[in-house]
């Protein structure tokens, strides 16, 4: 249930910023998420007809669905926050 009003808050913040940006909904979103100390997993949220489906979840990387794949080498600022994330900003 948390899961799911997390998502409800950050599609409802994604919302009120393009409101008041005046732009588009962003059509895929990045969610990084920690389950457990030192654990960290990301959420990949595409737009789907004005609302956000889970496309992926990861904890790694270098396990990445091929959809994920897909999207990275579309929008490459996209891979370029995960892998940055993952491989340097998440350290203890």
């Amino acid at each position: 249930m948390q899961e799911y009003n997390d998502v409800k808050y950050m599609v409802h913040n994604e919302n009120i910023i393009s409101k008041i940006n005046g732009m588009q909904k962003a059509k895929y979103i990045l969610d990084f998420r920690q389950t457990r100390k030192p654990r960290w997993t990301c959420n990949l949220y595409k737009l789907v007809s004005n609302d956000y489906e889970l496309v992926d979840s990861f904890s790694d990387y270098n396990k990445i669905s091929g959809q994920s794949k897909v999207i990275f080498s579309l929008r490459p600022e996209l891979g370029y926050r995960a892998y940055v994330f993952f491989n340097f900003g998440n350290k203890p």
